[in-house]
């Protein structure tokens, strides 16, 4: 026997004279697996479709590629294949600001080395 378990620590509820009372525990209820499932499921979005419509003709947007071409001030840039959101039915492509922000950094750099 150690001298922890001999001498009582100030803080427990003996040094205050509350005595150690032990309730027995709760009857289990039993679960009904019919009750603890959600009311409606919901599949996992997928990250390839856009939750919005094509702003030309209304088509479902979905995630794929697009190529890209600017010609400005006596050259020609082309990407064949950026990561775009595009129409299924018009084919209008829509690209995130981080693609945005590649592109027009590159544009920038062409330019600077005039």
């Amino acid at each position: 026997m150690t001298i922890l378990d001999r001498v009582p620590s100030p803080f427990s509820p003996q040094a205050y004279g509350i005595q150690r009372t032990l309730r027995p525990a709760p009857a289990p209820t039993p679960l009904d697996p019919e009750e603890t499932l959600p009311l409606f499921t919901r599949r996992p979005e997928s990250k390839s479709v856009l939750p919005m419509r094509c702003l030309s003709c209304h088509g479902p947007v979905l995630k794929s590629t697009a190529p890209v071409t600017i010609a400005q001030a006596g050259y020609r840039l082309t990407w064949d294949s950026v990561p775009a959101w595009v129409c299924t039915l018009c084919g209008l492509s829509y690209f995130e600001p981080r693609e945005v922000e590649r592109i027009r950094g590159t544009v920038q750099a062409l330019r600077g080395q005039h």
